[in-house]
């Protein structure tokens, strides 16, 4: 009997490693997908820079928390008891709600097909959680006993949302970068005998990173232009560097 219990613990020791394995790995390609549009709106590949791999994971929080949302807002918060069906998508019609606002806003305004790609994708999961989620009282019972390739079809969808939606966070947040408007963002100038460096100093200039002794900067532009002009900026050519904040 001790042997049958320390082989189920062993079991769900390895099951959890496991859980734990793929979130971390699926988190990573996330955050890398995310890192890769912010930079790539810049005309920059990211690749060429040294990321720790926290740094990918700490990019990939709002996705996760996005996936989290989701997830609560499929499953029947009442009681416990199981759903059906038409009462699944009736208490959760709210849902529907704001992605179709979503969808009117992504299609009214500047056109992003990635942002509609989000937005369907987003449909396809809430609907596919909530039918899995009827006739179940708990997350841990739809995943038991869901088939393989119920589960391999939302693990994919998981996946392919969650790079859609990082990309789109990046290319938003590099555009609010270039016009200014990302909070968090510091100007910066230069004190150099420099005369090529003094005269970028005439502009407003936004920092974006420090990477091999080097400030690589951007103009700031309101509207954000498609194909904006990136500075680099070494060390070695100034004397010090004056950050301000933006916002």
């Amino acid at each position: 009997m001790e042997d049958i219990n320390q082989t189920k613990l062993i079991e769900k020791i390895l099951q959890s490693g496991l859980i734990i394995a793929i979130f971390t790995c699926v988190s990573y390609l996330w955050g890398w997908h995310y890192m890769d549009s912010f930079f790539e709106r810049f005309g920059i590949h990211h690749d060429s820079f040294s990321f720790p791999p926290v740094f990918y994971l700490n990019k990939s929080f709002f996705t996760v928390i996005f996936f989290a949302m989701i997830l609560i807002f499929s499953m029947d918060s009442k009681k416990g008891s199981p759903l059906t069906i038409p009462k699944a998508f009736r208490e959760n019609s709210i849902i529907f709600v704001f992605l179709a606002i979503g969808l009117f806003k992504a299609i009214k305004f500047p056109p992003s097909i990635n942002a509609i790609m989000v937005l369907a994708n987003s449909v396809i999961l809430i609907v596919f959680f909530i039918v899995l989620s009827c006739k179940r009282k708990s997350i841990i019972s739809i995943f038991k006993n869901a088939k393989p390739l119920l589960l391999f079809i939302g693990f994919f969808f998981i996946v392919n949302l969650g790079l859609l939606i990082g990309r789109e966070l990046g290319n938003e947040h590099a555009r609010r970068t270039i016009d200014g408007t990302l909070n968090g963002l510091s100007s910066i100038s230069f004190e150099t005998s420099n005369s090529s460096i003094t005269k970028l100093n005439e502009k407003e200039l936004i920092f974006i990173y420090y990477y091999d002794d080097s400030y690589y900067l951007i103009e700031k532009e309101k509207p954000a232009p498609e194909f904006p002009k990136v500075f680099i900026v070494s060390k070695e050519k100034i004397n010090y560097a004056i950050f301000q904040k933006l916002n």
